[in-house]
Order: C-alpha cells, then structure tokens, then sequence
C-alpha cells in the first residue's frame, strides 16, 4: 500500500475549514462510536474487482452506513416510483448527487482511527498512521462492477472515493479539531443507497475479521444463503483472483491455502458457519500438490444470524 504523503504528526500541514464552509455537508459528529447493527451490501459488489485493506474495507463501510439517505427518499423522482426500487437508474443517482456536498460525508478522524483498528475504546489515540494509510489507499483506489444485462457482459471501472482529505476543523470556541471529508464518486452511489439488490450483513461481525479475504468471503456466503441453513456454490480460482486482483504472477505459491483456507477458518472461527471446500478437503486426503482450478464451498448454519 502507498504511504499517504501528508502523513506527519504536526496539525500545521493539514488546511483549516469552518462550519461556514462545511454547513451543507452531512456530518458524524458524536464524541463515542455507534456502530449500525446491519449494512445492505449490494449484491454486484460479490462479483466486482477491487483490492482494499482490512482497514480500508472497514472505513469504508463504516461511511456507508453513517451517510444520510434523506436526500435520496425525499426526491420527487424516488418518490414517485411508490417504493419500487428496482426502477431507479443512473440517471436518478445523476440527478440528485450531481453536486459533491451531497454525496460528502466528515467524520472526526478520532472515530475513524478506532473504527478502522477495530476499537470502541474512549481513550484518544495520537497515531493516526494508520488512519493516514487508509485513506491513502481510498483515495486511488478502483472498483471494477461487472454486469450481465440481455446476456452480455458489461464492465466499469471507477474511483470509490471523487476525494478523500484530512482537515482542521476551525470553531467560534477556538477549539481545532481534526476532520476526514470523504467525498464518494457519483458512480459509487447506488452501492452507497443500496435500495435493491442487496444482501444483509452483520456489521460488527463482518467488521471484525482480521482478514480483508475473510470480509468479502462472509459476504459471498451470506449471499448464497439467503437466509437458508446451507448452500453450496463453485467459483474458479481464476475468477476468485480477477476479484481480488491479483495478476497472474502475484501469489502462485500457496494460493488455496492463504486465500481460501485461512479466511474461512477465520469465519468458522468467529461465525457459526461451518464452511468446507470439497476440492481441498480431496487435495488434503490424498495429499495431492496439484493446484486446484474451482473452489466448491458448502456452507452451513447452526444458528440464526437474522
């Protein structure tokens, strides 16, 4: 991951903003972390490309959930479909996210050092590296959605963030204080909305993998659920890569094992899913080096999680 350029300790390098600025701009200004219960996740997020941190993944969907949809579900033009939601299109989205205010969100960069470290401890914390790297990596990052309408394919890529930036926040009391402003690309909305085509996911739960693979695979087995007590679905290790995007000379060495095996043991770890790949347990069986080419995962569930 890129080191963020601005990263040092003194304030003097970051710009100052007032309230003045900043007045049309959605905020999370509350002193303690309250964390949403559920995060709807588009489902074309399962099969789309992009490749983030642990920390980044969790900033990210710590945004989401905290970015106001009122704008959204107060339109005329949203109104007007009478709940039916499949029937929004990009030029809805266009339309009532055309000015970046309204698809920015600020958030204190103290909350946002104990999201992303996984904490909800009071105790204010002076290493923001972290935090600093994550947004780093938002900040360029790419996301690939791929489609299929009238049985063909569609691909497009684009930023999840328009800009992502550090700043002093300059109030009457004399008190500074710093601030992150997220600002998300106007493509990126639908998955902000996520008003159809979504699967539920336990957001504490899916926040406290340590592993960015173990997030994404938790998503991948929710979606195949369904809300059923087991699934089973195949995935070429070839497409499990592209979504990853490792190229084709990144990890050749052990790859099944680190990118498969050990995220969803972490998942049966922390989860009540009991989770095996045929094609593994055989290669494990029969002691067998040969790589495998698809990953059969069945997935089962001792408890509810809805």
């Amino acid at each position: 991951m890129r080191k963020y350029q601005d990263s040092v300790t003194s304030k003097s390098v970051f710009s100052k903003k007032t309230e003045f600025e900043l007045r049309r701009i959605k905020r999370y200004d509350n002193k303690n972390i309250i964390l949403p219960k559920w995060i709807n996740l588009k489902n074309e997020l399962i099969f789309s490309e992009y490749d983030l941190s642990a920390t980044s993944q969790r900033l990210l969907y710590f945004v989401m959930s905290k970015f106001s949809l009122d704008d959204f579900y107060s339109d005329n033009s949203i109104y007007d479909l009478k709940g039916k939601f499949d029937k929004v299109n990009e030029s809805n989205y266009s339309y009532i996210y055309e000015e970046k205010d309204l698809r920015s969100i600020i958030v204190p960069a103290s909350i946002l050092s104990k999201v992303i470290n996984n904490s909800k401890s009071a105790r204010k914390t002076k290493n923001y590296e972290p935090l600093f790297a994550a947004i780093s990596q938002l900040k360029i990052a790419n996301i690939t959605i791929n489609t299929i309408k009238d049985n063909k394919k569609f691909s497009q890529t684009f930023k999840f963030f328009d800009n992502a930036e550090i700043f002093i926040l300059e109030r009457e009391s004399n008190r500074e204080q710093i601030f992150v402003q997220l600002t998300f690309s106007i493509q990126y909305m639908p998955y902000i909305v996520a008003c159809s085509g979504f699967t539920k996911v336990d957001f504490d739960k899916v926040c406290s993998f340590k592993s960015v693979y173990a997030m994404r695979f938790f998503h991948w087995f929710l979606y195949a659920l369904k809300n059923k007590k087991s699934a089973r679905f195949s995935v070429s290790i070839k497409e499990i890569r592209k979504r990853f995007k490792f190229s084709d000379n990144m990890y050749k060495q052990h790859f099944d094992a680190r990118f498969i095996q050990k995220p969803i043991d972490e998942i049966m770890k922390n989860t009540d899913f009991y989770i095996f790949v045929e094609e593994l347990e055989k290669k494990h069986k029969t002691k067998n080096r040969k790589k495998i080419e698809v990953a059969s995962f069945n997935i089962k569930q001792t408890n509810d999680l809805f």
